[in-house]
């Protein structure tokens, strides 16, 4: 769950220098080697393990190809819809949504647990498959747009068994350590 990842007192985790990356690319379309279910204890984790390459934001694509997997659960002003196999996404800079809409293409969901859903983990983020954008409506905010994605019908149901209590139990244990350690380090 944690390889790869460094842990430093009073600080956020981060990448081990000594960790041999991942030969897939995040740009990469499709479900790029991952299982409906699979999950991550942190966003850091969904980058190492190229399901969604970018850090900051919850959509991630090339200018040329277009979105390839967005991040729910990214707050914004316009709160997302989700009924589980249809989700109404918003965000803002969404030219790689427009391109993913105009040519069809598939794009992975990754539900993090600031999500509010129900469909959401209680912790963490969960890959959920692959969905492709219906339709595009323009919101009042400038720039904003909210994307009507519909879980594709050749795939396997989500599987919201994960995090497991095992996983669960270690991830607590692990923010636990951190928070006591952040603790220490302001006295």
């Amino acid at each position: 769950m944690f390889r790869g990842i460094k842990f430093k007192k009073g600080q956020q985790p981060g990448y081990r220098a000594t960790w041999v990356k991942d030969e897939r690319s995040p740009h990469a379309e499709g479900h790029n080697g991952h299982v409906i279910g699979d999950w991550w204890p942190y966003r850091l984790c969904t980058m190492r393990d190229v399901v969604h390459g970018n850090l900051k934001n919850g959509i991630c694509g090339k200018p040329d190809h277009g979105a390839v997997s967005i991040l729910m659960g990214s707050e914004n002003r316009y709160k997302d819809i989700d009924n589980g196999d249809v989700i109404e996404y918003c965000g803002d800079k969404t030219n790689l949504m427009d391109l993913g809409f105009e040519t069809g293409k598939l794009i992975r969901v990754i539900r993090g647990a600031k999500d509010g859903s129900i469909f959401a983990p209680s912790v963490g983020f969960r890959y959920d498959g692959l969905y492709k954008i219906e339709s595009k409506e323009k919101l009042p905010e400038k720039g904003y747009n909210r994307y009507k994605l519909v879980q594709d019908k050749n795939q396997k149901p989500i599987r919201m068994v994960h995090p497991t209590v095992d996983e669960m139990d270690e991830f607590i244990a692990r923010n636990n350590w951190i928070s006591s350690n952040k603790s220490k380090a302001k006295r």
